[in-house]
């Protein structure tokens, strides 16, 4: 229930932030300041100036036309400088999180197909023990079965040792995320929290990651029986864990990664309504 009421509290603050930013673009307020011209005499009982009028305001106070054109030059570049710094700073951030989610994904989908390749070689030794009612061809088929099976998992070994610590790499660069970025980060509604939610699903794989590791050259009748005792187990629990959080996680980054998308393009609304109707009815 509190997982429903947080998607759905995330739908809600997206449609809002979408229509916020659709009601910001210049043909909208122009719209709106045109509607509001039109009819300000019928709603407020004020006529407002006339073109003319207002040209003719503007031609008797040259000085004071000048100087507000000035003003007004002066505060559109400032607000486009702060917006270019502004937008640096957001794609630096972009970038950093994008490079968390390439390793990511490649680390977590190793890992994954370690464990895959764990639980086939343990099913193709219990194939091969069990000789009950089977032929000399049928033998031999599911020894070399086996040996496929355990060569894969020997061409993952070395790679799930670096993997072991790339794991843990990963949560902290989440964390340095915020040390490096953190000045435009924290001025973000949604950032800092789906940064801290990946940083929790990364953890928990991380955590997850105890299962053990062949030696190089081991063979699988040598690993598998003590294998059973424990790693069976832990295996097992690492492929559920990832089942649950890694697309949390690679989902968290994503989202966060758009830290600089809505400066360079605004969010449609469509696209916002849409994806706001998918998170109510999940």
């Amino acid at each position: 229930m509190d997982t429903r009421i947080n998607r759905r509290s995330l739908a809600v603050f997206m449609l809002t932030g979408a229509m916020w930013v659709f009601a910001r673009r210049p043909i909208v307020v122009l719209s709106a300041a045109s509607l509001c011209y039109l009819n300000w005499e019928h709603w407020f009982g004020v006529r407002p100036l006339r073109l003319y009028e207002l040209l003719d305001v503007l031609g008797s106070k040259t000085e004071a036309t000048i100087a507000a054109a000035g003003l007004l030059v002066a505060i559109a570049s400032i607000t486009a400088f702060r917006h270019v710094k502004r937008l640096d700073l957001e794609l630096a951030a972009a970038a950093a999180i994008t490079a968390v989610i390439r390793d990511a994904s490649a680390v977590f989908s190793r890992i994954r197909l370690y464990c895959d390749a764990l639980v086939e070689a343990k099913e193709a030794y219990l194939e091969a023990v069990d000789a009950n009612g089977k032929t000399a061809v049928q033998s031999q088929g599911d020894r070399e079965k086996l040996n496929l099976a355990w060569a894969i998992v020997m061409k993952r070994v070395d790679k799930m040792r670096e993997d072991q610590e790339a794991v843990w790499e990963i949560a902290r660069r989440l964390i340095d995320l915020n040390d490096q970025h953190g000045a435009i980060i924290r001025t973000k509604v949604l950032t800092p929290w789906l940064l801290e939610r990946a940083l929790y699903h990364a953890e928990t794989l991380a955590s997850g990651m105890v299962f053990p590791i062949p030696n190089q050259g081991e063979s699988a009748r040598t690993f598998i029986p003590s294998y059973f005792l424990i790693g069976a187990k832990q295996v097992a629990d690492y492929i559920a864990l990832d089942e649950k959080h890694r697309m949390r996680l690679l989902g968290f980054l994503g989202g966060a990664s758009a830290i600089g998308s809505s400066s360079v393009a605004p969010v449609s609304l469509i696209t916002a309504v849409r994806s706001a109707g998918q998170l109510w009815r999940l």
